[in-house]
């Protein structure tokens, strides 16, 4: 069985705040796709995200957000 332990596939749905640009949506998608246990990254023009993964946590995501020059709208 090669199937890790411990591992759950999740999906999480966040807002980006200020974000108006193709560019800054690259920007972001690139940061949060560094981020621990992130496999997949989808951005919207509306400003939506999803993220897919497994174990990957909010402060995580947020994190990668800030560093990118943008920020999580609070839930």
């Amino acid at each position: 069985d090669s199937t890790p332990q411990g591992n759950t596939p999740m999906m999480k749905n966040y807002t980006i705040t200020g974000m108006s640009s193709n560019e800054g949506a690259a920007t972001i998608k690139n940061a949060v796709s560094q981020a621990r246990g992130v496999q997949n990254v989808t951005i919207y023009n509306d400003g939506h995200m999803t993220v897919e993964g497994e174990d990957f946590g909010d402060a995580d995501i947020n994190e990668a957000v800030t560093e990118a020059g943008y920020a999580l709208e609070p839930k």
